[in-house]
């Protein structure tokens, strides 16, 4: 197995005064331009929205339709700075306002309703459908391969107990104040487009970001992808797994006494990349 480490010391863009990200510094989100939003909705194709609501029927005079809700469900996600009724004023001043509302909007209480009644369903649906899409559009190669960067996010749920139940709160004797669901990402890293997406548990036996790897996004992963990872993938059997797939992968090492030993070393680069040659262990 070969794997690949970056041995310079110059800082990520993370790193970067410029390029911080402004939500681990605890910083809010700058408003962003209804243009953009605009923009955002644009970009996920009409027809794809509709194939998903299909056999859906509207109720009579009602002023929130799925294709509206649906709508609001993906601006949700864009405007999270917002709430929910403040995003649906935002979104009817770029569709139109529907003629049900007569001069008047739903009430909190409907939007929760319309919301339920959609369902995760065409939300995963869509999303499926996208992804698939625009991976055959997009042709973004290294050397014949697509590049593709495996990293995990945590999302926090509504403090319910079913939430709880299912996903779990981080911390200890002061657990934290919401449910928290663990998501593994698969990123073009030239598009930045998801290519795919599997979600867990936050705490538990196999809520790990390898655990939903090994399990869950595997079969998702295209042969003719360079797969990138960092430290937290770097374990034996999972790139075991990818190998007997023939997906080539480049994965930080980790450090520290009780890790093996690599075997060879060559520097591809002067200064940057070391290609790092492991032995495979008997009991693979």
């Amino acid at each position: 197995m070969s794997l690949g480490v970056r041995t310079n010391t110059r800082p990520s863009l993370s790193d970067r005064p410029e390029c911080s990200a402004p939500h681990r510094q605890g910083l809010r989100r700058a408003p962003v331009p209804q243009k953009r939003l605009n923009v955002f909705l644009d970009a996920i194709p009409q027809h794809l929205q509709a194939s998903v609501l299909e056999g859906r029927r509207e109720r009579q005079g009602g002023k929130l339709p799925p294709p509206l809700v649906l709508k609001l469900v993906l601006a949700m996600a864009f405007r999270a700075d917002r709430g929910i009724p403040a995003v649906l004023r935002e979104l009817v001043e770029i569709l139109g306002e529907p003629k049900s509302w007569k001069g008047k909007a739903p009430e909190p209480s409907s939007i929760t309703a319309a919301r339920d009644r959609l369902g995760w369903e065409p939300v995963r649906a869509l999303f499926r459908a996208h992804a698939e899409e625009a991976d055959e559009v997009e042709q973004h190669v290294w050397r014949g391969l697509r590049v593709a960067a495996l990293d995990g996010v945590a999302f926090r749920t509504p403090d319910s107990p079913e939430n709880e139940a299912a996903f779990g709160r981080p911390g200890g004797t002061k657990p934290a104040g919401f449910p928290v669901m663990r998501g593994l990402l698969l990123v073009d890293v030239f598009s930045h487009q998801v290519r795919a997406a599997t979600f867990g548990p936050y705490k538990g036996t196999g809520s790990g970001e390898l655990s939903l790897a090994r399990d869950h996004m595997l079969d998702q992963i295209p042969t003719q992808t360079l797969l990138v990872m960092d430290r937290g993938f770097c374990a034996y059997k999972w790139l075991e797994s990818l190998s007997k797939r023939k997906i080539p992968f480049v994965v930080r090492l980790k450090t520290g006494k009780n890790t093996v030993k690599p075997k060879t070393r060559q520097v591809l680069v002067r200064g940057k990349d070391t290609l790092v040659v492991f032995p495979v262990p008997n009991s693979l």
